[in-house]
């Protein structure tokens, strides 16, 4: 029996991660000797490969760098609230010592609105306010001197932790591309080796596990080809959409050196800033290519030099697992659903 060939790179990442996952569970539920020689690799594959399909949203130090960031807020209102309660005191000199504070702390703005680094900063400069010498004689009038170390001292935890998270780097190593590429490389020499024991020593079991790998490409190959499907439906239906908007303004092209003008099926640019070929056929039967975006409800001509650049685009790769040759390109980047197919536009 012949092991069939597939185009595994079209697969998007969780797609690629588990179907790669069910050949190694066919060929372990087949349990044949020879063949089991090469399926550790590609179970250390499929276990980096899901490592990095399920990177750590965060690091040990978060919940370190939250609980101090509470900490120093929780700090600041303390002073805050203090401070106020003092500036409706019934002695005057502990509201006048209390408004001068206040005023220090106004400068400052809402803490609680401001990002990591700005309340740090932020929090600092308070504090090197409040410690002048002319400022001294009041904080201790209002006894809030434990309250500014305290925030000092958490302050001071916040930033040295903030720093310390970033010797782990927990975002590190996230690409999913070489880690597919060694599957890939993997489930070919499994391939290989499923077609090399058929044609060496056949057996009901090896031809049995064959069956199965086929069936699994055969499912693989109907939802890429449902996606394509679906992508060329989409594709239609959203140039039969510009085509509507853009009749009215291309009949406004028609004159007598121009027999007729129609969209020409690409763009450039979204939103506003969209950009429309249209296909200008003169009254003697030439035709020509032109740019237009939409302004004011009008067609306006748009020089070629002042289209938007689109965004350069790597040129797809395409891996075909083979029973012959293993081979491992590397697939198109992207998140747990990216992949070659899938997308849909056409230049739309």
């Amino acid at each position: 029996m012949k092991v069939e060939y597939f185009s595994i790179t079209r697969l998007q990442n969780l797609e690629h991660y588990r179907f790669a996952k069910n050949v190694l569970t066919l060929c372990r539920q087949a349990n044949i000797a020879k063949l089991n020689l090469v399926l550790d690799p590609l179970e250390k594959a499929i276990a980096q490969e899901d490592l990095a399909l399920n990177p750590p949203i965060s690091d040990e130090m978060t919940p370190t760098i939250i609980s101090f960031d509470s900490e120093r807020i929780a700090a600041y209102q303390s002073i805050r609230w203090r401070i106020r309660s003092y500036t409706i005191d019934s002695d005057g000199k502990l509201r006048e010592a209390a408004k001068k504070v206040e005023e220090i702390m106004h400068r400052y703005g809402n803490l609680n609105r401001m990002n990591y680094d700005k309340r740090t900063a932020a929090i600092e400069n308070f504090l090197t306010d409040i410690k002048e010498s002319s400022i001294q004689s009041l904080v201790r009038k209002l006894s809030v001197e434990s309250a500014l170390k305290r925030l000092e001292e958490a302050n001071t935890a916040f930033a040295d932790s903030f720093l310390k998270r970033l010797n782990s780097d927990y975002r590190r190593g996230n690409n999913i591309k070489p880690h597919r590429a060694e599957t890939d490389r993997c489930l070919a020499a499994v391939t290989l080796r499923m077609q090399s024991i058929d044609d060496l020593e056949p057996s009901a079991t090896i031809t049995t596990l064959i069956s199965l790998y086929n069936r699994l490409v055969s499912n693989r190959r109907v939802l890429l080809a449902r996606r394509t499907a679906f992508g060329d439906a989409a594709t239609q239906k959203r140039r039969e959409e510009i085509e509507k908007l853009l009749a009215p303004k291309l009949a406004e092209l028609v004159r007598e050196e121009v027999a007729s003008a129609i969209f020409a099926g690409r763009t450039i640019g979204k939103g506003k800033a969209r950009h429309y070929l249209v296909t200008i056929i003169a009254a003697n039967g030439d035709e020509r290519e032109e740019w237009y975006r939409v302004e004011q409800d009008e067609l306006v001509f748009v020089p070629e030099e002042q289209l938007p650049k689109p965004k350069k685009k790597k040129k797809p790769v395409h891996n075909v697992i083979l029973p012959a040759t293993p081979s491992a390109s590397p697939p198109s980047a992207g998140g747990h659903d990216a992949g070659a197919e899938g997308s849909i536009g056409g230049g739309l």
